[in-house]
């Protein structure tokens, strides 16, 4: 049986509102009290030089609370929550079991750690990288090769011509079409995961079964006044998101909670779909 691995980047912050990037993807915005948490990040580690970044956007009045949400271990036993501290590390783990941390052999392949001492409040925001080499088993990701975008990318019509139609598709339950369109997202979940793409489209499909079985399932309109994407991957991506942050493609329902996160790029000139 071959290896299985698990990327995560841990994150405790206690005292500052930040952005956590690893190659470019941001997946952690502006924490507002001390948390301590962990992503997947499989699909954005490289073979080569990995870079994590810390991006400190201001400080939160009162970092004083007796214990973490969810009453999570501090990570350290000197990481008092009453102090203004940002401890973030990447950790691969080795055969988890179904895909679970805990059960594995963890290794951490870097770290950043700044507590007041270091982080001027004067000059926020600001930004601190820290950088490793890495020989990742899991290969490259198409997003690597994407195009860099060019400064108005977001704002030209194919792109809007791409929301549109996914929306359209949503809309219309066409499920056959919304798994085309998610083809190298599909592979890729299964190369990260060493699962293979057959599973993760049986996964995914039977995902859209369940959600349009619903008769009164339907989308909120499309707004373009509110569309602000975000740049991801070193420019090579862009994240289809509201100013609030979330997606654009939503269900219309106040009662029930699904999107449709998408991370499109252009190859040869053309927007694909290339991360979900």
């Amino acid at each position: 049986m071959s290896t299985k691995y698990l990327y995560t980047v841990d994150v405790f912050v206690s005292g500052y509102q930040c952005t956590v990037r690893l190659n470019g993807y941001g997946f952690l915005v502006r924490y507002e009290e001390p948390r301590l948490d962990g992503y997947p990040v499989n699909s954005w580690i490289i073979n080569g030089e990995n870079t994590l970044e810390v991006e400190v956007h201001g400080l939160v009045d009162d970092p004083d609370v007796e214990e973490l949400p969810n009453d999570q271990d501090e990570p350290s036993p000197d990481a008092a929550l009453s102090e203004r501290r940002i401890l973030v590390q990447l950790k691969v783990e080795r055969d988890p079991i179904d895909g679970q941390l805990g059960e594995g052999d963890v290794e951490i392949l870097g770290e950043l750690e700044l507590d007041a001492s270091e982080i001027d409040e004067d000059e926020l925001p600001m930004f601190y990288r820290g950088t490793f080499d890495y020989q990742s088993p899991l290969g490259r990701w198409a997003w690597q090769d994407a195009d860099t975008l060019k400064e108005d990318a977001a704002s030209g019509e194919a792109l809007g011509e791409l929301l549109q139609g996914v929306h359209d598709m949503v809309a219309a339950k066409d499920i056959d079409g919304i798994m085309d369109l998610m083809t190298i997202p599909i592979e890729e979940r299964g190369q990260a995961f060493g699962v293979g793409s057959a599973v993760v489209h049986q996964e995914l499909r039977e995902c859209y079964e369940d959600l349009f079985d619903d008769e009164d399932f339907k989308l909120a309109p499309l707004d373009p006044d509110v569309f602000a994407p975000r740049s991801h991957g070193n420019d090579r991506l862009l994240e289809l998101v509201q100013e609030d942050g979330e997606a654009m493609i939503r269900q219309d329902d106040d009662d029930e909670y699904w999107t449709l996160p998408l991370l499109v790029g252009q190859i040869d000139g053309q927007w694909v779909v290339l991360s979900i």
